[in-house]
């Protein structure tokens, strides 16, 4: 055995001294297939560790926690007297001042109240008692369109689709009726709870009482006149003018954000109108303050966005939605991964829109364009 092993390495060796060029090159291709071997076995690994590794960052979007905002022009107005409203129901319990009197800019004039003898504890069953009541209509009206519209589907020989579009046209006014009377009725109901900013209404001028037109002991409205106040040096307001759908999700206990240059301020409105003009609007006002007023010009328009109330209405931002011809979608967080939901959309608010199903509350929206189901997610 071991002089066969000899007789074969002299072999080679005579093969190399006979050979050397081919011999060279031979051995170069020899270890050129075991280095790109040894890649070729170690890629996948490399590959799967950098694929998992990797997370899309992207902000998202809370429907039950983040609040949507409407931006609407507004007008600055020189004014010279400023009402002063209720901007949640309840009972004037204190009234702090008087006709004629000097106010100071940022005094408290009235205490409003929900805990009196027991009339907040009235108060609060009667509009969580509407509360239910409109519930169980809309929850009705939803059930009697899902019904008409999978006879829609089968082509129900016992209605004409003519009849069938009246009977659907029908039942979606009532359920918009309906819909918009649980927004004003759930939006009082948790105005109803409010802090000491909503529960004690100020001036943010200063000047003299011209009238208080509530006592101790009165029920008032959210958006209620409660005193006019007269200044000599006028004070600056900010009016803006809303349609129905907007004033109905105005969000009034929530502060208002308005850019001037570089900076953002908030703000609660001063006024909030409880009809339409003879436009159909309806007038918000904001007090600016005399650092503000300074900076901004008599009939100059600014943008403002408005807080809406979302606590029956889901609202996500427009730029979420991804649409083909047949559906609509969002992205949502779930464990760290991109998931499709299929989604039903409603009315459009500004930069937002309305899910009506297939959303929950509590599910964390993916905002970022880049971003496909499956994706590995990091959120902020």
């Amino acid at each position: 055995m071991l002089e066969r092993l000899k007789v074969a390495s002299r072999r080679s060796l005579n093969q190399i001294e006979q050979y050397p060029v081919v011999s060279f090159f031979g051995l170069l291709v020899f270890l050129f297939g075991i280095i790109i071997l040894s890649h070729v076995l170690r890629a996948p690994a490399v590959m799967t560790e950098e694929v998992a590794l990797e997370a899309k960052e992207s902000a998202v979007f809370t429907p039950g926690t983040d609040t949507a905002y409407v931006t609407v022009p507004a007008k600055v107005k020189k004014e010279s007297i400023v009402n002063i409203v209720a901007l949640t129901p309840g009972i004037v319990s204190t009234v702090l001042t008087a006709p004629g009197r000097f106010v100071q800019s940022g005094q408290t004039l009235l205490v409003l109240t929900n805990d009196y003898q027991g009339g907040s504890a009235e108060l609060g069953k009667q509009l969580a008692s509407e509360n239910a009541r409109l519930t169980a209509e809309l929850a009705k009206i939803d059930k009697d369109i899902t019904t008409l519209k999978e006879k829609q589907t089968k082509r129900d020989d016992t209605l004409s689709g003519t009849e069938e579009d009246i009977a659907l046209a029908e039942l979606e006014k009532d359920r918009a009726v309906r819909k918009s009377s649980l927004a004003q009725s759930a939006l009082s109901l948790e105005l109803s709870t409010k802090n000491d900013a909503v529960l004690k209404p100020k001036v943010f001028m200063s000047g003299v009482v011209e009238s208080i037109r509530v006592k101790r002991g009165d029920l008032v409205t959210a958006g209620q006149v409660l005193a006019t106040v007269v200044s000599k040096n006028g004070a600056t307001t900010l009016e803006a003018l809303l349609d129905p759908r907007t004033a109905r999700l105005f969000a009034l206990d929530t502060e208002a954000r308005l850019t001037v240059g570089n900076d953002t301020v908030t703000l609660l409105p001063t006024y909030f109108a409880q009809s339409e003009n003879e436009n159909g609007l309806f007038s918000v006002l904001f007090t600016l303050s005399p650092e503000l007023t300074k900076r901004i010009t008599n009939g100059e328009y600014l943008r403002i966005a408005l807080p809406l109330a979302t606590d029956t209405n889901m609202l996500v931002p427009i730029d979420a939605i991804s649409q083909d011809d047949t559906q609509a979608s969002v992205l949502v967080s779930v464990e760290g991964k991109a998931v499709a939901k299929t989604v039903t959309l409603g009315t459009i608010y500004g930069s937002y829109v309305e899910i009506m199903s297939g959303l929950n509350r509590e599910d964390s929206v993916i905002l970022s364009r880049s971003i496909v189901s499956g994706d590995a997610v990091r959120t902020r």
